[in-house]
């Protein structure tokens, strides 16, 4: 959805991954025109002793910011996503990435 553009090509739906998990995201814009963005990020892992590529959702949340028409940018406030934002993503996730199964959210 907006993967890192050296990996843009890359079969994997993993923007980064690590045993340290780290997520940094910089967004830019040439122009500040009005905006709303807001971003969805998760955390999911892949087991190892599987047959198939598969993603488990483990946690997710959404932040953001908005510049309005006078260019003065505000923060969204961060919050936790749930398994209808996250299953809301599959059809996505799931034609993007034909080589890969994402499971459904499940409760931990």
């Amino acid at each position: 959805m907006d993967p890192f553009y050296l990996f843009e090509d890359a079969s994997s739906p993993y923007a980064f991954f690590g045993i340290n998990p780290t997520l940094f995201d910089a967004p830019s814009r040439a122009e500040r025109g009005a905006l709303d963005w807001t971003a969805h990020s998760y955390l999911a892992w892949t087991p190892m002793d599987d047959t198939e590529r598969r993603v488990v959702p483990l946690a997710g949340f959404s932040w953001g910011f908005n510049i309005d028409s006078a260019s003065r940018i505000t923060l969204q406030e961060v919050q936790a996503l749930t398994a209808v934002d996250w299953d809301a993503h599959l059809p996505y996730l799931g034609s993007s990435h034909p080589g890969w199964v994402f499971d459904k959210w499940q409760p931990r």
